[in-house]
């Protein structure tokens, strides 16, 4: 995909998610949700990837399922071969800490730079915290070095009040 090619992208919450699945919007979908989701979630076909993890930011969070490389790894997989014309629905249960850091992930994969998806991510989901254990792994998966930690590190410091989420993460350590 050209740079200038953009696939159509929404993130949403869990509850506007399932709206879009059931009016048929997306042609590809990823949800990212964990058990604990309040209402039940039916599979919408082959173009629509359920991944079960918590929004947590330790690998080792007593009683959360955290998400792992494999998980990333199929939501990249299930969204690698996107065209322009396609319509990717990505969500959790809020659509602001895993939907966002998958979406920043998926465009990067497409050919956007980090900082190119990351602008284009907090465009559609301005209030975005994006989940910093998914952010590392997919700076791991995708060869980035560190720096789409980097750009994440500075949305964190520049969030006031919000950055006070507890450091799941790790990543000021």
């Amino acid at each position: 995909m050209r740079g200038d090619e953009r696939v159509e992208l929404r993130i949403e919450s869990a509850e506007r998610a399932l709206a879009l699945l059931k009016q048929g919007w997306p042609t590809k979908a990823v949800s990212l949700v964990g058990e604990d989701l309040r209402f039940p979630l039916p599979q919408f076909g082959s173009s629509h990837l359920i991944l079960r993890f918590h929004d947590v930011e330790a690998e080792d969070e007593p009683g959360f399922v955290p998400p792992t490389q494999e998980q990333l790894r199929l939501a990249l997989a299930h969204a690698a071969d996107l065209a322009p014309s396609d319509r990717l629905l990505i969500h959790c249960h809020a659509g602001k800490s895993r939907s966002p850091a998958v979406a920043i992930g998926i465009l990067i994969q497409l050919g956007m730079t980090p900082l190119d998806a990351f602008t284009c991510v907090k465009g559609i989901r301005p209030q975005l915290i994006p989940n910093r254990l998914i952010i590392r792994q997919l700076d791991e998966i995708l060869g980035l070095k560190g720096e789409l930690i980097s750009i994440v590190r500075r949305h964190y410091q520049g969030l006031g009040s919000e950055a006070a989420l507890p450091n799941r993460g790790g990543m000021n350590r």
